[in-house]
């Protein structure tokens, strides 16, 4: 009988369509090095339908292959409202909570140095450290990608300065918690308050 070999980050995994995810290790962390891109690609102005097993997505720069897909935050949970839920992601991985990008954070930011970065009001970093992420050097490659809104019809716009992210972070029940990266600011908020607007997801270890 064949033996597997265990995984070490820094192997590459695979999402249930079989996309090819590579990882990096962060601290003790392990994320995927680029953003989820898996399920079917909907067109922008419909919404998922949130109570079959079909994963569904947008692709605001129709460019999924590159930039990932984009999801509503009930969509990626897959009907769970448990941080640290898979979700979307591949068996033994998740959704990060705020705690993961908390941890993610503070790596950034040792790596410029705490006397090169700036707080906003809310405590979280701002640039350079989130410039950091966005660098190919550092492994994590942050996308600005925009996010993709709850208006049918009215799309969000793409922006090349801001990026959304989703949590597992429950809120209430319309809100959830996301990461926006927004004009040089890392801001950790509740994206106001629309679990159907559409964000990133990048996976991170079990």
């Amino acid at each position: 009988m064949a033996e597997f070999a265990p995984f070490i980050c820094g192997d590459t995994v695979l999402d249930i369509d079989g996309n090819i995810y590579n990882t990096l290790l962060i601290d003790e962390q392990c994320w995927m090095a680029k953003n989820l891109n898996t399920g079917v690609k909907l067109d922008v102005t419909t919404e998922p339908n949130t109570s079959d097993a079909i994963i569904e997505k947008w692709c605001l720069r129709d460019d999924c292959d590159q930039y990932g897909g984009l999801y509503s935050w009930n969509e990626a949970m897959q009907g769970s409202t448990q941080e640290e839920a898979r979700g979307v992601c591949p068996v033994n991985w998740h959704i990060p909570d705020g705690n993961d990008w908390t941890i993610l954070q503070r790596v950034a930011m040792e790596s410029v140095g705490a006397n090169n970065v700036c707080a906003d009001e809310s405590g979280w970093q701002c640039s350079p450290a989130n410039e950091v992420l966005k660098s190919s050097n550092f492994g994590f490659n942050l996308l600005y990608l925009g996010y993709r809104n709850a208006y049918v019809g009215n799309p969000g716009s793409i922006s090349s300065s801001s990026a959304y992210y989703w949590t597992s972070t429950n809120m209430t029940l319309s809100a959830a918690f996301a990461m926006n990266f927004s004009n040089g600011t890392w801001v950790w908020h509740d994206f106001q308050g629309q679990k159907k607007w559409g964000a990133s997801i990048r996976c991170i270890k079990n």
